[in-house]
């Protein structure tokens, strides 16, 4: 059997890990043909300046029709979603780290701003895709053209060309590379969202050979085809390939599936960004698709205004308000409910008169900055001179430099889970303790990762949520919504005990953790937020009622 590869270094590592899980598995000795795609013979080009697609698999493909290969090995994310006619995906293979991995000189790295990078930074990159995710996130950077393989950009990196390159992590990690002497930022998803299949390997076959897919099926993740099947039928259906700034991502979460993708406009400046939730895989695309494609709701009459909720008092609720067209929104805020401070107890002071032994104080909403330092106040406490300070979002930051703390760290990603994931790879594991101010319902996420991951880290419960007193009559008074916007899963927990809602109506969410109580309260599909935010839910809503 012979199988078909690209000569680039990575390539050559895919292909190797195939021909040796076949030998392993289905007693099969494969012998490598190196063949050169289009894409291998013009380094110069940018990817969008490329004529078709498939400029780093035709040949490839046209080598698998022809019977002088019999099996091709590619990047699944380099792959058309349109099959040539008598070619099929036969399986696809382990998947390695699917995010982007951001690489740094040291000299230019900033963890005060989104990216982790100074202002006017130089980044390197030629894909579609994270050109327009930086734009979008970062529009002082200067974003230029990078060809060549991955020791090859590292090696311009080095050399001082760019500040920063971004690449994908498998490639880094599959590869062994040293990245001694830089700084390395792994993305999050849902700060810059992979390409479709982004870190999967397919094994290509002619679709009538059978025997080759038995012997592939014998080495190939089924479980992984289903979710890479919703992340490449977006671009399937949006008939895209390497030329679309199209990132979608797929996790698979209790009962169904959680789907984030981000589209470019072709300004760079109207991007669409969502997350949508649910059961049915189908069922997300043709809604995601509806989105991207700026279709209104389906049945709701354009003629009248959208009504609609938001969790918030109507204070709190103003800056949504004043993203959201006043002209085709009728807002009602809806105060669910408020915190009540847990009060200065022995746990308390005795965490107090130790502050100075923390390394890193975690905060993760502007609600947990007061009640702390509401606390410290009462008890007399004052910060170590070396405690560090992380922040999870721009207003939580806000409210800490407010009360003159230093800020050592922010992540623009709005939940304690990715604060954890970008924490993890920003920084090495700290020597001493995180204290964790938060609500006595806040999620278990940030304590389990970190302890997963070597961190040793203690909750500080600074407060409790209570139902609003006026929650039960402002919901009599209120008429069925069009559609309503969940900003904590506690909201959704307090007001679905007072009030069931149709579930057909779209529900928002602000982040993973209400997303999963509005599934649970059974609400077959959620639109989540990508900023998590006042101003990424109102996004997230002009999405749903276009004009």
């Amino acid at each position: 059997m012979n199988l078909g590869t690209r000569g680039s270094d990575l390539a050559l590592w895919q292909a190797r890990l195939v021909r040796a899980l076949l030998l392993q598995k289905a007693g099969i000795d494969a012998e490598l043909v190196v063949i050169k795609t289009q894409g291998d013979k013009d380094q110069v080009a940018t990817f969008d300046k490329m004529e078709g697609k498939g400029f780093f698999t035709k040949e490839i493909e046209d080598a698998l029709l022809n019977h002088t290969i019999d099996i091709a090995v590619h990047s699944l994310k380099d792959l058309q979603t349109q099959m040539p006619a008598g070619l099929a995906i036969g399986g696809l293979i382990e998947r390695a780290d699917r995010r982007d991995i951001l690489l740094v000189r040291p000299d230019a790295a900033d963890d005060s701003l989104t990216l982790h990078l100074r202002e006017s930074a130089k980044v390197g990159t030629t894909s579609a895709r994270r050109v327009s995710q930086l734009h979008f996130l970062r529009p002082d950077l200067h974003v230029l053209p990078l060809r060549g393989n991955v020791p090859t950009r590292l090696r311009k990196l080095r050399e001082g060309h760019y500040d920063a390159i971004l690449v994908a992590a498998a490639g880094v990690e599959r590869l062994a590379l040293s990245l001694d002497g830089l700084a390395v930022f792994r993305l999050h998803e849902s700060l810059l969202v992979p390409a479709p299949g982004q870190g999967a390997l397919a094994v290509q076959i002619r679709s009538d050979d059978q025997q080759t897919k038995r012997a592939v099926a014998l080495i190939a993740d089924t479980a992984l085809m289903d979710v890479v099947w919703l992340e490449r039928e977006i671009l399937r259906r949006l008939e895209g390939g390497c030329q679309l700034p199209l990132g979608t991502c797929v996790d698979r979460i209790p009962g169904g599936f959680r789907l984030s993708t981000y589209l470019g406009g072709p300004d760079l400046r109207r991007p669409r960004r969502f997350i949508i939730a649910g059961p049915d895989r189908a069922a997300l695309a043709g809604k995601a698709i509806a989105y991207l494609k700026g279709e209104a709701v389906a049945g709701f009459d354009r003629e009248r205004c959208v009504r609609l909720w938001i969790t918030r008092e109507p204070a709190r609720a103003a800056e949504f308000c004043n993203d959201c067209d006043t002209a085709r929104f009728d807002i009602a805020a809806v105060p669910v409910f408020y915190a009540v401070s847990a009060g200065s107890s022995d746990q308390h002071r005795r965490i107090l008169d130790r502050l100075s032994t923390y390394e890193w104080i975690f905060f993760t909403s502007q609600t947990t900055v007061t009640e702390f330092a509401e606390l410290m106040r009462a008890n007399n406490a004052v910060l170590g001179a070396q405690t560090k300070i992380a922040a999870v979002g721009n207003k939580t930051a806000r409210a800490i430099q407010q009360h003159g703390w230093r800020l050592d760290f922010v992540s623009p990603i709005a939940d304690a889970e990715s604060l954890a994931l970008e924490f993890q790879s920003a920084m090495p594991t700290p020597a001493g303790p995180i204290l964790f101010p938060c609500g006595a319902r806040a999620s278990t996420d940030l304590e389990e990762l970190a302890a997963a991951n070597g961190y040793q880290i203690e909750r500080f419960v600074c407060y409790d949520t209570i139902e609003h007193p006026d929650l039960g009559q402002t919901l009599m008074a209120l008429p069925d919504p069009d559609a309503v916007v969940f900003t904590s899963a506690s909201a959704v927990n307090f007001l679905m005990a007072r009030r069931s809602l149709p579930t057909h109506i779209p529900v928002v969410s602000i982040g993973p953790s209400t997303t999963d109580a509005l599934l649970a309260a059974g609400f077959p599909i959620v639109w989540e937020a990508a900023d998590r935010s006042l101003k990424g839910l109102a996004e997230v809503i002009h999405g749903l009622f276009p004009e």
